[in-house]
């Protein structure tokens, strides 16, 4: 893994809005970021530009991700939505034009894009995060209040999880549930100085990821400060220090499964959302402004 250094910054969200979602198009041409201003920002990855703003100050706009037409994009409303609640999770699958939403009302829906109605229901104990795996067929439902992940088949929404997990974590709040682009593994990071790193055929910690600092809760639910590598090796933290940690998912954890990180990079800004390009290696980090790092020789500086 080589190192990385910013290259540019891009603010066009109004009066230092919060940032809450990073999001890259299918082919990694594009990028978004919605934020509390209202606003949804569109910008060019080749040529690292701004392109256009799309204003929703009617419904309001968080977590706005692209569907897998790369000119259209779906978002929660910070206002309304099919929800009684406040969606703080929002997932496309990674194949079909399905979306998973979590709530405030402690309900986990589905939705087909081709239909204003959500095409199953699940009521859950408390507000749940939710992630599909890359084969788009399962789908994470991980409850931060009952310790646990539960998997589901997507083709039987209604009926129970085909497996269970439980986590044994003190650490709170949970933030992020996601698994790896080989779905070996999954990740759930939380706002304190532990990631944790889990199987996903059998459900047990493979790996604790320590090092960093925690980082200030943000004002409503973003996309979360963490993501995996293309290859699902490297595992990439925001800090409470203005730094990125990079964990190898590869080398050896401590007897305690404490893993540490092999590289601290420092950040022009707190690095509240992370999110990696998919078809390159670009990184995007963001707080009240967007910016994209790129690998760079130079590992004296990020030391």
């Amino acid at each position: 893994m080589c190192s990385f250094s910013p290259t540019k910054n891009l603010n066009y969200h109004k009066n230092q809005a919060e940032i809450n979602c990073i999001d890259f198009d299918d082919d990694g041409d594009l990028a978004l970021t919605s934020a509390a201003d209202e606003s949804i920002q569109l910008y060019d990855m080749k040529q690292g530009k701004h392109r256009s703003t799309i204003y929703s100050k009617k419904y309001g706009v968080t977590l706005a991700k692209f569907t897998h037409n790369r000119m259209n994009c779906i978002y929660a409303s910070t206002k309304e939505d099919g929800h009684k609640g406040r969606v703080h999770s929002l997932e496309v699958s990674p194949l079909e034009d399905l979306i998973l939403s979590g709530s405030d009302d402690n309900t986990v829906r589905l939705w087909d894009l081709r239909s204003p109605t959500c095409q199953g229901l699940l009521n859950t104990p408390a507000p749940s995060l939710v992630a599909f795996d890359p084969s788009a067929v399962l789908f994470c439902v991980a409850s931060e209040k009952l310790n646990c992940l539960s998997l589901y088949d997507v083709r039987n929404f209604d009926k129970q999880p085909f497996s269970v997990f439980k986590l044994d974590s003190n650490s709170r709040p949970w933030q992020k549930v996601e698994f790896s682009n080989n779905g070996k593994t999954v990740l759930v990071s939380t706002s304190e100085d532990i990631h944790y790193l889990l199987d996903s055929f059998h459900g047990e910690i493979k790996a604790k990821l320590t090092g960093h600092s925690p980082i200030p809760r943000p004002s409503q639910r973003n996309s979360g400060h963490t993501c995996f590598s293309q290859d699902g090796r490297f595992v990439f933290s925001g800090s409470g220090d203005k730094r990125i940690y990079i964990w190898d998912t590869n080398k050896q954890p401590d007897h305690d499964l404490r893993l540490r990180h092999i590289k601290a990079l420092n950040s022009p800004q707190p690095p509240a959302l992370l999110a990696m390009n998919p078809k390159t290696m670009l990184l995007a980090t963001a707080n009240t402004e967007l910016t994209l790092w790129l690998p760079s020789l130079n590992r004296e500086k990020n030391k």
